[in-house]
């Protein structure tokens, strides 16, 4: 059984934080300084720094509903946010971003008749819950940035205690300068109304393993393509590599082959086209391989394609799906030239720990 904040103090006299670093320590995590200073802060949001646990703090000192952590990737965000979430007693739900608003949309659809959809969603999505978790908090949509502060208010208004890790500060959200202006209202919010917490560790721990490649080829040659097609037919060897299509958030995709948990498309036909986050999350959902062939230089000179590529690559990573990728030169280098890359170093070391954490079936 899980250790709860609950059950560990009333059975071993244990405090919160103390529970949360012996829960760690069961799987060989131990606390920097930095994390030591998150875990202060995160203990405050559930005893609001006196006896009485959760519910005397729901309206603590200085209006603090919620803690943000940030930093660079690796060092220990997630970490922490899932410790956390694992040992508060308490209503909860914890989301990856993306997924928090594919759900917020399509409740928000489903009641397109109404003048008060958002109000309806919003108590829809907050009904039961005390403790929300929001794991890789970021805005570079233009689209999705008004609607961010709106519903961050409401959850906000509701009540709901929110931990949120991000790779920026509160400052730094909506980088583009003039959707920046637009945004700064939220920014206000959240600086507010949260705790902000720089964990800014050395070390990536995601990377200090040993890294296996052998989920990424180059260049774009017959060589790799015989790869491609030996690791399709050996993840899934009863299904034969034809041309097919996929039916993917209501749209089709174009495939070169497609199993029952991998599937097989080009770069171009996922990352350059009019895609989304919910595309990926319903790719995602639907298999647990992503083979996608055909990264080239010219094709990441467009923003846009670029953006799509780190939004597939957050959603595959949060969901452990595996990646095999094929591109023209060296992955690393190629997302290091390109244009308009927003969270390189999230992206590059989500890479690193995908590719170590690969099984592949090939001898």
């Amino acid at each position: 059984m899980a250790i709860t904040a609950e059950n560990a103090v009333a059975s071993e006299g244990l405090s919160f934080e103390e529970s949360f670093r012996l829960s760690l320590a069961d799987r060989g995590i131990y606390l920097d300084n930095a994390q030591e200073a998150a875990l202060s802060t995160l203990s405050l949001l559930v005893t609001g720094g006196k006896k009485g646990g959760w519910i005397k703090s729901l309206f603590s000192k200085d209006d603090k509903r919620g803690v943000y952590l940030w930093g660079e990737p690796g060092r220990g965000k997630t970490v922490l946010m899932d410790g956390y979430y694992e040992l508060v007693d308490t209503s909860k739900r914890r989301v990856h971003f993306h997924e928090f608003l594919r759900d917020m949309h399509q409740r928000m659809a489903l009641l397109s008749g109404s003048k008060e959809r958002f109000k309806i969603a919003t108590k829809e999505f907050c009904e039961g819950i005390d403790l929300l978790c929001f794991d890789e908090f970021h805005v570079h949509d233009i689209a999705d940035s008004v609607f961010i502060g709106k519903v961050l208010e409401a959850l906000l208004s509701h009540g709901i205690r929110i931990v949120a890790t991000s790779n920026y500060q509160p400052d730094g959200l909506m980088p583009d300068p003039v959707s920046h202006e637009r945004f700064k209202p939220t920014i206000a919010l959240i600086n507010k109304h949260f705790d902000i917490v720089h964990l800014d560790g050395k070390q990536d721990y995601r990377t200090q393993h040993e890294i296996d490649h052998s989920c990424f080829f180059d260049p774009l040659d017959a060589r790799t393509e015989r790869a491609f097609e030996r690791l399709f037919k050996a993840m899934e060897p009863q299904t034969t590599i034809e041309v097919c299509h996929i039916e993917v958030a209501n749209r089709w995709i174009e495939c070169h082959a497609v199993g029952r948990k991998a599937v097989w498309t080009d770069f171009d036909m996922l990352c350059k086209a009019q895609r989304s986050y919910v595309d990926y999350l319903d790719l995602a959902e639907q298999f647990e391989v992503l083979m996608l062939s055909g990264m080239t230089a010219r094709s990441l000179e467009n923003p846009n394609t670029v953006k799509r590529f780190l939004w597939l690559i957050d959603v595959l990573y949060d969901k452990d799906k595996g990646l095999v990728l094929s591109s023209e030169r060296n992955y690393e280098v190629m997302l290091k030239n390109a244009s308009g890359v927003d969270d390189l170093n999230r992206t590059l070391s989500r890479l690193h720990e995908m590719s170590r954490t690969f099984k592949s079936p090939l001898p």
